[in-house]
């Protein structure tokens, strides 16, 4: 099927990924070349995560957030090994899950590096496009702004800090203290994805 999120962790070389219409996590090692499917251990991973739509990574990149409509669930992971037992890689029991109040949909996900905020995009109960200011510690959705976009957004951080938005035809800077959308490139299309530092996908 077509890929609907992915998120990629540098300290392992993994790339995850979502498919369209399925609730299975996969994660592509790019240097062995092969897939596999993220295992869970516990009831409360699977059932948490039941019908995830985006992927993000902190700072620690041991912690994988997975959001789906209402909302946010933490998923802590095992350092995977790549040559002693490839091709699997379990979480470690650690399942923390936040509210995402009003969000009917999740289209994508950002994590800001050294505050750990989290930026969603995603659509209201009236399906009007709206960007969410969120802070998993406090469980609070510090701001929710609709900013006069057509959607669905794709969200990314790029290595100058900058929070960079696509509807997939208009590449976009957001301001992250107010939300507010400033027009950086016109030019591009189809875009279904970002991922810092911006690959297109």
């Amino acid at each position: 099927g077509n890929v609907n999120n992915i998120a990629g962790n540098r300290l392992d070389a993994l790339v995850y990924n979502l498919l369209s219409g399925s609730t299975t996590i996969n994660a592509y090692d790019y240097i062995l070349n092969t897939q596999f499917t993220l295992l869970n251990t516990a009831t409360a991973f699977s059932s948490a995560v039941a019908s995830p739509t985006a992927l993000g990574f902190d700072n620690t990149h041991s912690l994988l957030y997975i959001a789906l409509p209402g909302t946010i669930v933490q998923v802590g992971l095992m350092p995977y090994n790549r040559y002693g037992a490839p091709g699997t890689q379990i979480f470690n029991g650690y399942v923390k899950t936040g509210t995402l109040a009003g969000m009917a949909t999740v289209n994508d996900l950002a994590i800001e590096d050294v505050s750990g905020t989290i930026y969603l995009s995603g659509t209201n109960g009236g399906a009007a496009t709206i960007l969410v200011r969120y802070d998993f510690t406090t469980n609070t959705m510090i701001q929710t702004a609709t900013p006069g976009v057509a959607g669905p957004l794709n969200l990314a951080f790029g290595n100058n800090g900058v929070l960079y938005v696509t509807n997939n035809a208009t590449i976009y800077s957001c301001n992250t203290s107010t939300l507010a959308l400033t027009v950086v490139s016109a030019s591009v299309s189809t875009w279904t994805d970002l991922a810092s530092p911006l690959y297109n996908m």
